[in-house]
């Protein structure tokens, strides 16, 4: 069975001690690899492997009121804080768990917010069998380098960088693997996500052709935020990227719409995760 990114997660205060909430918009495919859809309520056991180790963790649905919440399913993995699979999260974070650490003495609100740069990343996999996930942790130290060799060039060309799968041609000028083998996990797996259609448009425009071309654009562009998280990751077809590299318009987190310097404003046609 070949590997597939299943999610990612920036890693917070409560994926080093208790557990990892799956995103909705990704549940689907946990089913998918799990043959079987948790009833509100269930749980099952997982193996999940980093480093070379194997962990057991619940895998559970949650029992709520889904009048008051309005959702399906709250997906989420544990394990206790004191687990070895916490323990050696802990252990590969080690810049997050530090400022969490920090958090608990001197108080959540005095110690600086973590930039993008600083952020520390879960990558969850589809494992070997239906009862197996691969978890591979991406550092703060793992790509602080790489993000240095990239901060000065235009965002079109670290767009492209980042898009290719051609690692021996880029890696003799750039090591920049682990940056590159991220952006194509997250961007294949959204991509997936929205059937290769564009978010602002919602066209399909390789369809016709058999084709599934269709971009991963930054939204705040990598170069200067260094986000290379799902939230600042928007699937479209290349003629919006080609008008949004164009003409650099503001994006609208909250209203989630383009507005260009002639004052256009555009939605998004289909959204599943921003």
């Amino acid at each position: 069975m070949a590997e597939k990114l299943l999610f990612e997660k920036v890693v917070d205060k409560s994926a080093l001690s208790d557990g990892i909430t799956i995103p909705e918009a990704y549940h689907s495919f946990l089913y998918e690899h799990i043959g079987h859809r948790l009833q509100h309520g269930e749980s099952m056991q997982l193996q999940v492997e980093m480093q070379g180790s194997i962990y057991t963790v619940s895998l559970r649905n949650l029992d709520f009121d889904t009048e008051k919440y309005k959702r399906h399913d709250i997906l989420q993995i544990r394990y206790s804080k004191n687990s070895p699979i916490a323990t050696a999260l802990r252990a590969a974070f080690e810049k997050t768990n530090e400022r969490v650490e920090k958090q608990k003495i001197i108080g959540k609100e005095k110690v600086p917010k973590a930039v993008a740069k600083d952020y520390e990343y879960i990558m969850l996999y589809t494992g070997g069998s239906q009862s197996k996930l691969l978890l591979e942790p991406i550092t703060a130290g793992d790509i602080s380098t790489e993000m240095d060799q990239i901060a000065s060039l235009p965002e079109i060309v670290v767009e492209h960088i980042l898009s290719t799968d051609e690692t021996a041609r880029i890696d003799e000028k750039l090591q920049v693997s682990k940056i590159r083998k991220m952006n194509l996990a997250i961007g294949n797996s959204l991509k997936l996500l929205y059937g290769y259609r564009c978010q602002i448009c919602g066209q399909y425009i390789g369809e016709p052709y058999g084709s599934t071309l269709i971009h991963a654009h930054h939204i705040d562009y990598f170069s200067r935020s260094m986000n290379n998280d799902a939230s600042n990751i928007m699937i479209v077809c290349p003629n919006h990227h080609g008008i949004i590299h164009d003409r650099n318009p503001v994006f609208n987190v909250r209203e989630k719409t383009y507005k260009y310097p002639n004052g256009y404003v555009e939605g998004l046609a289909l959204n599943k995760h921003l």
